[in-house]
């Protein structure tokens, strides 16, 4: 694998090195990351493992006896070089919830969206059932940035769910108005 990171981002390297080998190279990662259905993903280099302490939005590493095992996956974005934005933690009890490293990440994958080909753009529920499709499609981390692409593409774009209840939910997303809260005091 070779990915530039953005300033200062040295540490995420090597903490996505570090999960991504130990998935490959220990067989307890290894065999986790193949029950959950990411063997694929583990092979490629998408998907790897690592003990992490979970906050409300962003993850640290752990030890085994203090973190939770997550599935890890690294967040790209697709520039002239591969750039290596983010980490993004899953923990597989609960694949609806994900945790970011850096806060960075907007999606994962998207190649249609930045090197559109006119096919419909698949978008995955969570960043686990992108991981589960090898990377197939579009996983949206930030609803609110990634709207701006989405809203803006001309041609526009066709998005299939994973269902008719994913559907119904990513269009609310999207929909949804990105306006601030106004707190107006009497003067």
């Amino acid at each position: 694998m070779n990915f530039d990171c953005k300033s200062g981002g040295d540490y995420l390297v090597r903490e996505c090195i570090d999960c991504l080998y130990r998935a490959n190279n220990a067989h307890r990662a290894s065999s986790w990351l193949d029950d959950l259905g990411l063997h694929m993903a583990r092979t490629h280099w998408r998907a790897g493992a690592m003990y992490a302490s979970l906050g409300n939005q962003h993850w640290e590493p752990a030890q085994r006896k203090t973190g939770r095992p997550v599935v890890i996956i690294p967040a790209v974005e697709l520039t002239p070089s591969p750039l290596l934005v983010d980490l993004v933690a899953v923990d597989p009890s609960n694949p609806a919830a994900w945790w970011l490293r850096t806060g960075e990440a907007i999606c994962l994958g998207g190649d249609g969206l930045w090197m559109p080909s006119g096919e419909p753009i698949k978008v995955r529920c969570s960043p686990l059932s992108w991981a589960k499709a090898n990377g197939d499609g579009l996983c949206i981390i930030d609803p609110l940035i990634m709207r701006t692409y989405l809203t803006g593409h001309t041609p526009p774009l066709t998005l299939i769910p994973e269902s008719l209840e994913h559907g119904n939910a990513l269009e609310r997303t999207l929909r949804e108005a990105a306006m601030p809260r106004i707190a107006l005091e009497a003067a």
